[in-house]
């Protein structure tokens, strides 16, 4: 029975490591935490602004790094994505300058990032799903449909997978 569990303690930390350095997750981490630096630019009293120039800095070093990726032949995004991708990079490069000047709110910069962090984590969520399915072998999971709190799962934040008859 123990050798058991440990093996399966050792696989759950198996798990750990390959999320962690999982592409998605780690894009998925770093749209999360410039996006953070982008909602608390906004209500920075600071009337140099350093923390929303930092913020759409690495916004926009992070959309060219993107736009950069999908346009390359070994990425395998179907095209019109891609294109749409691409698009949004230039958005976000033109509304940059635009709310560096006060032409407009950074709100509409937020909102994108946050519908690119919620599809990384869907992405995230179906891996993770396949990955328990796989590592545990066991073949019946089920789904919680409610919201968890984000410490219970880091990246996954509209359902939490349970493996039938785990819990």
């Amino acid at each position: 029975m123990t050798n058991a569990f440990s093996a399966r303690a050792q696989n759950a930390y198996t798990v750990s490591r390959r999320d962690i350095t999982d592409p998605d997750y780690i894009e998925f981490q770093v749209f999360s935490q410039i996006t953070e630096r982008m909602e608390a630019a906004k209500t920075s009293t600071d009337p140099l602004q350093k923390e929303l120039h930092s913020a759409l800095f690495d916004n926009a070093q992070l959309w060219s790094t993107v736009a950069l990726d999908v346009s390359t032949p070994e990425n395998g995004l179907p095209d019109s994505l891609k294109a749409q991708i691409i698009y949004l990079s230039e958005f976000m490069r033109v509304q940059r300058v635009k709310v560096l000047k006060g032409e407009e709110k950074i709100d509409g910069m937020i909102e994108i990032n946050r519908m690119i962090i919620a599809g990384l984590a869907e992405r995230l969520r179906h891996k993770h799903l396949e990955t328990a399915k796989s590592d545990l072998g066991v073949g019946a999971v089920t789904e919680r449909e409610e919201e968890i709190q984000p410490e219970e799962t880091p990246y996954i934040t509209a359902k939490n997978s349970y493996i039938a008859g785990a819990r």
